[in-house]
């Protein structure tokens, strides 16, 4: 239960409408709003604009990309084309963080 998330989707004047900050599930859980979820690793924020879940992946992106600085005089070219192909792809194409 306490994983449980609540997010309205909509356009900044949609959302101003909406005046619910919580839901009630059977009397005893109560839901508060959130401004941006996470769902199989992917920030959600209320009018999907996926801005902070962009600057979270090409950080993490970068910081894969820093790591291979390391290992590189050690690599062949193919060698680390593919390794660059394999941590960067996997991350954007599977939305994995």
């Amino acid at each position: 239960m306490d994983k449980t998330q609540f997010i309205w989707l909509g356009t900044a004047q949609q959302l101003d409408k909406v005046n619910m900050r919580e839901i009630a599930l059977t009397g005893v859980l109560n839901i508060h709003l959130s401004d941006k979820v996470t769902c199989l690793g992917v920030l959600i924020d209320s009018q999907l604009t996926f801005a902070d879940y962009v600057k979270k992946l090409a950080g993490n992106c970068f910081y894969q990309l820093h790591q291979l600085r390391v290992i590189r005089r050690t690599l062949s070219t193919d060698a680390a084309k593919t390794l660059v192909h394999a941590l960067i792809s996997c991350r954007v194409d599977f939305c994995i963080m």
